[in-house]
């Protein structure tokens, strides 16, 4: 289901940057997208998810950064994360960061978000759209 929604927020992304004329090429790789000559990680989560053991127990959904083979990349490369929240089929981009923020963690709670340096992507367009 993860992977599922993964994909979807990922189209998201890509329907986005359509709708403004952005060229990109998605690349599936350690990273999901080029564009504007930046790597971008597309990462989404829930707004909210039921605890598997106690079933009427909700907690705050978390962007999983599963791989460390991909995030010691990232790291290294100090790639942009596009954070995307979604419920059900609605999708909403919050904004990029610099993965280097992460300190390698593997998960960023939706409520640690503000934390980290976010920019919106009309923000990020403007900074790389020359």
């Amino acid at each position: 289901m993860s992977q599922e929604s993964g994909m979807k927020a990922e189209n998201h992304f890509s329907s986005v940057l359509n709708q403004k004329g952005i060229a990109y090429a998605f690349t599936d790789d350690w990273y999901d997208f080029d564009v504007l000559g930046q790597k971008v990680e597309v990462k989404s989560c829930k707004i909210c998810v039921r605890n598997a053991r106690e079933k009427d127990y909700y907690r705050a959904g978390r962007f999983d950064f599963t791989s460390i083979e991909n995030r010691e990349k990232q790291f290294q490369n100090d790639i942009w994360v596009c954070c995307i929240l979604h419920h059900n089929d609605t999708f909403m981009i919050l904004g990029l960061f610099k993965v280097r923020e992460l300190k390698m963690k593997r998960y960023l709670r939706l409520d640690k978000l503000r934390k980290v340096h976010m920019i919106t992507l009309d923000e990020w367009l403007l900074k790389y759209n020359r």
